[in-house]
């Protein structure tokens, strides 16, 4: 799944009901957030929801090349450790960042 431009309070609703929706019905979940340009504190909940949700099904949840913003908030939180985060969309399992 792609998330592209902003990923904040103001498209917070919107993606939420794409992650859930993905979360219900991927095998895996493989988020594509190469093209996200904005991000705050929504974005990083919404994150945590579809992990979470993710876990709870017993499914995979993997970043794929995370933006600067992303990457960046991450960080600031301290937050990296809890996903597995891929450096570019196409690596394949066994390549994390």
């Amino acid at each position: 799944m792609k998330i592209e431009g902003e990923f904040t309070i103001y498209t917070a609703a919107f993606w939420k009901e794409q992650l859930l929706k993905e979360v219900a019905t991927a095998p895996a979940i493989d988020l594509d957030l190469s093209a996200v340009n904005e991000f705050d504190s929504a974005g990083l909940q919404l994150l945590m929801l579809a992990r979470r949700e993710s876990d709870a099904l017993g499914k995979v949840m993997n970043l794929r090349a995370p933006s600067r913003c992303v990457v960046d908030a991450l960080h600031l939180c301290r937050l990296t450790e809890h996903f597995t985060i891929f450096p570019t969309v196409a690596c394949q399992p066994g390549e994390p960042a």
